[in-house]
């Protein structure tokens, strides 16, 4: 009995080490280099737009289609390396990309992400 009541402290001991959560703000930081190039060009999309220079909306559209290709391979392979994920790791992982790229997630949270 006392050495069961000895290997109790142990397993705990091994189980908290076993699951790590995610570094959230690593996390952050991979999707922000994903979609950082996107906001940029969104950026300039909206300067074309007010300017309604057609020529370079013409320019942009043509990169924006490469750069979304881009941007989606690049957080599947964010999604891929994560595995499955709950809604805390969601919601952490939200918070964090606010804290580290407050641009993107405004964007994100905008299309309803």
């Amino acid at each position: 009995m006392k050495k069961i009541i000895l290997l109790i402290p142990v397993f705990f001991l091994l189980y908290s080490c076993g699951e790590k959560k995610p570094d959230y703000d690593a996390i952050a930081k991979e999707l922000c280099d994903c979609m950082t190039p996107m906001v940029e060009l969104n950026a300039r999309i909206e300067n074309a737009l007010a300017k309604n220079d057609s020529l370079d909306m013409q320019a942009i559209l043509l990169e924006a289609e490469e750069l979304e290709a881009k941007s989606i391979t690049c957080t599947e392979a964010i999604e891929a390396k994560l595995g499955e994920t709950g809604e805390d790791d969601i919601l952490e992982a939200n918070k964090a990309l606010k804290k580290v790229c407050p641009d993107v997630a405004k964007i994100l949270e905008e299309a309803g992400y």
